[in-house]
């Protein structure tokens, strides 16, 4: 338990000497430790003070510090004096504005005559010690300790722990002499700045550019969880990550909407955020086989291809977009992790490196407004305070260099200053550049077999996906017929088991583009008599990519 010590001196003012007040604050104090008040009173010129009889009460905000303990003559050293403590809660002192405050003498005289009195008041505690001895009341050491609880103000309708404890009025006096002393108090009240106060709720938004937003859950660590890592050996701090076999402070998932409210933190106290895609033990969200298209291909293909003389200088629009498109684990982006993405498209696994549903997500968050600044360290560290309840969290996915399911960065310094230096054939601004297009895709049964057609329209296409669900308990691929041109790259990969279909083409040098017209033909024999071919043949992926980087969404007419 730590304390934080209070020394209340209630100042006298006898013969024309003054006695002055102090408070000193020991140490800090957190929501849930406690403090301690001790009251004494001392002459500041060497005067003696004959006294046998003391009377003070005194006010506390009952929603903000809990009593806990108090003690009469700590020290014993008036162990022969009557003393009393009585309390009243649900009331409050009202200050007689026509004296100061700090004069605790005409506070009480007015109290004592009718002039002034307490007010019901919930919020408010009232204490009353009396302290009469036979001989001199021992001013030199504490008279009176009280001990409180600090508690949290969430939920209260306090701001903050102005004010929270407060001297009434006090009355000092010798029975013997019938001489009453004059009390004032340099400080009044007390306020405190404790640690630990509660957030209430704290909400987190999601910001990813689509609508499966419920697939993502969050784990926030508190700082004490956390310890710094020099990635670099350079001396300076690079990030920071939980400890190990630390258990998150919080667990959760976000709604459809992308947002989640936390209870539990605390303010002005850093905590740190992960978010994820949520893993049910069994299986990984299906949507997940949508990240890694034929644009993210081309694009890491032509930023490979970009470079200087000496190797290096590829051009891409973030900076983020250098982690994203590294997949291979080797600390670079080059030809072999296009090489895993051209696989990963084609149907064919050949890493777990790559987001995709059988792999899961490679996850990458952070704060929105530090999202994609590579030389901050503290992507994931947010600090609720009175004024901000509310953080927006950016994702991005291993592999998403075209950010179809990523967030796009914002902030100032995470785009990437030195453009291209050779021939790329992406323009860096139109780097995320997406258009709509129909597409005509049309089946029909003709002598005997199922024929879907795939009719290109669009013009100035590189390359193509099409991922293609069947109906195998009706239908069995006979045939692929590609139509692209003479010179273009086609690929395609049958799932027998899982009855899907991956085709598509791809000139990975951007210099051939896809003839239109039919380009794609599957042919399938039904393996029972039917009437038409409806909802036989279903589209998972429809996507193009041109020459200078730019998305092509196709809607199925």
């Amino acid at each position: 338990m730590k304390k934080l010590i209070l020394i209340l001196l209630l100042p006298l003012s006898v013969l024309a000497q003054d006695f002055k007040v102090g408070i000193n604050y020991g140490a800090d104090a957190n929501v849930g430790e406690e403090i301690e008040l001790k009251f004494e009173l001392f002459s500041i010129n060497g005067q003696p003070v004959n006294a046998t009889f003391l009377m003070f009460d005194v006010n506390w905000n009952n929603k903000l510090i809990q009593y806990v303990s108090h003690t009469i003559d700590p020290y014993n050293k008036i162990p022969n004096a009557q003393s009393n403590r009585t309390n009243w809660d649900g009331y409050i002192f009202n200050v007689d504005s026509s004296f100061d405050a700090s004069d605790l003498t005409d506070q009480y005289n007015n109290w004592r005559d009718g002039s002034n009195s307490y007010s019901p008041n919930s919020d408010w505690s009232v204490n009353r010690f009396t302290i009469q001895n036979s001989e001199d009341i021992n001013l030199e050491d504490a008279v009176v300790t009280l001990k409180f609880k600090i508690l949290d103000r969430q939920g209260s309708n306090y701001t903050d722990y102005n004010d929270v404890f407060k001297i009434s009025w006090a009355q000092l006096k010798d029975d013997r002499t019938s001489y009453e002393y004059s009390v004032t108090s340099t400080n009044q009240s007390i306020s405190l700045n404790p640690g630990g106060v509660g957030a209430g709720d704290v909400v987190l938004t999601l910001d990813v550019p689509h609508d499966n937003k419920q697939d993502y859950g969050y784990s926030i660590y508190k700082f004490s969880q956390l310890e710094a890592f020099d990635w670099n050996g350079d001396g300076n701090i690079d990030g920071y990550g939980p400890k190990a076999d630390e258990i998150p402070f919080a667990n959760g998932n976000f709604d459809s909407s992308g947002i989640a409210t936390v209870e539990g933190l605390n303010l002005n106290e850093y905590s740190w955020i992960h978010t994820h895609i949520v893993y049910d033990g069994q299986s990984h969200p299906q949507w997940l086989d949508d990240v890694v298209t034929v644009t993210d291909v081309y694009k890491i293909f032509q930023y490979s291809l970009d470079t200087d003389i000496n190797g290096g200088g590829g051009s891409w629009e973030y900076k983020i977009q250098d982690i994203l498109g590294e997949v291979t684990n080797d600390g670079v982006v080059n030809f072999d992790d296009s090489y895993e993405l051209l696989a990963h498209i084609n149907g064919v696994t050949t890493s777990a490196n790559v987001t995709s549903t059988e792999n899961g997500a490679f996850n990458l968050s952070a704060l929105k407004d530090i999202y994609g600044l590579l030389d901050d360290s503290d992507w994931n560290l947010f600090t609720p305070t009175d004024n901000n309840k509310a953080f927006t969290i950016a994702h991005g996915l291993r592999g998403d260099v075209d950010f179809s399911h990523s967030t796009v960065p914002t902030s100032e310094g995470s785009e990437v200053e030195q453009q291209s230096t050779t021939f790329s054939k992406m323009s860096v601004m139109s780097n995320r550049k997406v258009e709509n297009q129909n597409l005509d895709i049309s089946s029909r049964l003709e002598n005997g077999k199922v024929i879907m057609e795939i009719d290109l329209a669009t013009e100035g296409l590189v390359g193509t996906q099409f991922n293609i669900n069947y109906d195998n308990s009706i239908l069995t691929l006979d045939n692929i017929v590609f139509d692209t041109g003479n010179e273009m790259t086609n690929f395609a990969n049958h799932k027998v088991e899982q009855a899907k279909i991956n085709i598509g083409s791809l000139d990975q040098n951007g210099d051939i583009t896809i003839k239109t017209g039919i380009a794609y033909k599957l042919i399938f024999s039904p393996t029972t008599e039917i009437q038409n071919t409806s909802g036989l043949i279903t589209f998972k992926i429809t996507e193009g990519v041109k020459a200078d980087g730019t998305k092509i969404k196709f809607n199925i007419e």
